[in-house]
């Protein structure tokens, strides 16, 4: 059981590593920057933001293959705000051979009601609504505590992406998808660093559930 639970929360430490450490780029922008909480028109529309020669940190891209454009997840304050969001690369100069392509790291499932924020941490927007306990979402980035997920929003009947508490989201596939290459490789080496710390709080949560916590 113990080998369970270290090779999840290898995983899951991995995981917030990587998200944590990606590589971020500084852009200026050649005009306003209209934005999506997704990338692509069938997501929610927060607005239209900043203007020519305002900067922005520019943290992944996706490709739009319905309007072959490139599509950029950026953070900027306004009016003391802030926000992640996306919107076309063609709205500032960036080279984006340096901005990480995303891709979606699980299907999970909302196990609370959850307020949700436009970033990772309350230092962000808070959207007015909430993602609602049984919704199922697709799990794409984890920073700073907080999952960013993709699900539907049916109250404005729109895709939308937003944060949300990792105690707030469980998924039941990581173990049976990571336990022998994960403990495999990092048995050794992240038992003896993180033993003690990591069993005492991960035991109760992740062997029923999997949960992130």
């Amino acid at each position: 059981m113990l080998k369970k639970i270290v090779a999840l929360v290898c995983v899951l430490v991995l995981l917030c590593v990587g998200s944590a450490c990606a590589e971020s780029v500084q852009a200026r922008l050649n005009r306003k920057i209209a934005t999506r909480t997704g990338p692509g028109t069938k997501y929610f529309e927060p607005g239209t933001f900043l203007g020519p020669g305002d900067y922005v940190t520019v943290h992944t891209k996706v490709w739009d293959d319905v309007n072959e454009i490139w599509w950029v997840q950026v953070e900027f304050t306004e009016y003391g705000d802030t926000y992640r969001a996306y919107t076309g690369s063609h709205r500032m100069d960036v080279n984006l051979s340096r901005v990480p392509e995303e891709s979606p790291l699980a299907t999970i499932t909302v196990t609370q009601d959850a307020d949700v924020f436009a970033g990772p941490g309350g230092d962000y927007v808070m959207w007015n609504d909430t993602v609602y306990r049984g919704t199922t979402a697709t799990l794409l980035e984890v920073e700073n505590g907080y999952g960013h997920i993709e699900c539907w929003n049916g109250n404005w009947n729109q895709m939308w992406r937003v944060w949300a508490p990792l105690d707030c989201l469980s998924c039941d596939g990581w173990y049976s998808q990571y336990d022998d290459e994960w403990y495999s490789q990092y048995d050794d080496g992240w038992y003896s660093q993180y033993d003690d710390g990591w069993y005492s709080q991960y035991d109760d949560a992740y062997p029923a559930h999997g949960h992130f916590y």
